[in-house]
């Protein structure tokens, strides 16, 4: 009888319901063309089957089709004198999707949790920097 994965590769005996292993050895491996980009946001919801999409977004204003700059004595591009945006764009957001995931409410909830226990790690950072910054003033 063939099985996979072969049993010494398994963590746990599923015949003894045994820990078998005291540790593992996890490589991360990207791929040669991951791009790293800031997002400002997510937007998503439910599927109809149960998961949760998560769609990553860059917010930020649009950019003019067309500025019109000031030429300078010197020849140089001067001061900004207008914008030219396509119809309605000044008053608009543009929102670029970067990536989206698709979660199991499992998964999205342990993202969840390690994200904001990465958050409060650097604002607790953030606040005692803070704090002996205050305390070295204090001090002079």
């Amino acid at each position: 009888m063939c099985t996979w994965p072969p049993r010494e590769w398994s963590i746990i005996d599923t015949d003894a319901d045994e820990i078998l292993l005291d540790e593992m050895h996890v490589r991360y491996i990207g791929a040669l063309d991951i791009d790293w980009r800031p997002a400002t946001g997510v937007w998503g919801g439910p599927t109809p089957r149960g998961d949760i999409i998560a769609a990553f977004f860059f917010e930020k204003q649009p950019t003019p089709e067309t500025v019109v700059q000031e030429i300078n004595p010197d020849r140089s591009a001067g001061r900004e004198r207008d914008r030219v945006f396509r119809d309605g764009d000044h008053h608009t957001f543009e929102r670029h999707m970067l990536c989206g995931v698709v979660l199991t409410p499992e998964r999205a909830r342990s993202i969840g949790e390690w994200l904001i226990g990465k958050a409060e790690f650097i604002e607790q950072m953030q606040h005692d920097a803070a704090q002996a910054a205050d305390d070295e003033e204090s001090d002079a």
